[in-house]
């Protein structure tokens, strides 16, 4: 039995091509680790909740600095500085 790909929202992981830096984080996590980074493991290590992570994915809405801030932590923590 094979199992079904992972998906956030019912849509398939995919890397982001945006240019903003949480599509720029999940680019280099993807780029040094081979393999996309979830959506709600995002979510809850910045505090927030997926929908959220997915709009600042996709540009919808700026960055606040609070969020850069825990977007540089885990930065860190990956060992991606």
């Amino acid at each position: 039995m094979t199992t079904p790909a992972p998906k956030t929202a019912g849509r398939p992981l995919t890397v982001p091509t945006g240019d903003n830096p949480m599509a720029q984080f999940m680019r280099d996590y993807n780029q040094k680790y081979k393999t996309l980074l979830p959506i709600a493991t995002i979510a809850a290590k910045m505090n927030t909740t997926p929908r959220t992570v997915m709009r600042w994915r996709d540009g919808e809405r700026s960055m606040m600095g609070i969020a850069l801030g825990s977007l540089a932590k885990l930065r860190k923590e990956y060992g991606m500085e």
